[in-house]
């Protein structure tokens, strides 16, 4: 009889638990929708939706400049390499990694200087031929070492 009555606590409890996270959840996404109502009257728009048309233009042009960012630092990186001579790039995933980089981890590029990861190509880590799932908050770097 006590062992069911725990085993009910115990799932009230995780109920409980998800309905405090849930609630939690709406009360972040109210405060958020007020935050972009308070925008809107500041900077004159028309409704709140015409302002968080403009906030999420703005996030978009600010992932577009990261994006750029690494794109040139890698091709930067690559192209030093090169006329450098005799380099090998590795890939190489930090600890905590997701799966598909750590299984790249210490994998050379290939001929044409492309990384295999999760079976995307791309010529640098965050680079071109990554999506969004294995290319955003990347903390990998190409790993240059001359070729023995």
């Amino acid at each position: 009889m006590e062992t069911i009555q725990a085993t009910q606590f115990a799932t009230c409890l995780k109920d409980w638990k998800k309905m405090k996270d849930y609630s939690e959840y709406l009360l972040e996404i109210n405060k958020q929708m007020q935050a972009v109502h308070k925008y809107a009257l500041a900077n004159n728009f028309k409704s709140a939706s015409e302002a968080a048309a403009r906030v999420a233009k703005y996030a978009m042009s600010l992932a577009a400049l990261l994006e750029v960012k690494t794109a040139t630092t890698g091709t930067v990186q690559k192209s030093v390499w090169a006329e450098i001579g005799g380099i090998t790039r590795t890939w190489a995933a930090l600890a905590g990694a997701r799966a598909a980089h750590a299984a790249a981890h210490d994998t050379a590029e290939d001929e044409n200087g492309m990384f295999n990861v999760g079976g995307e190509m791309t010529p640098y880590p965050a680079g071109p031929g990554l999506s969004a799932a294995n290319s955003v908050n990347c903390r990998c770097f190409a790993r240059a070492r001359r070729a023995v």
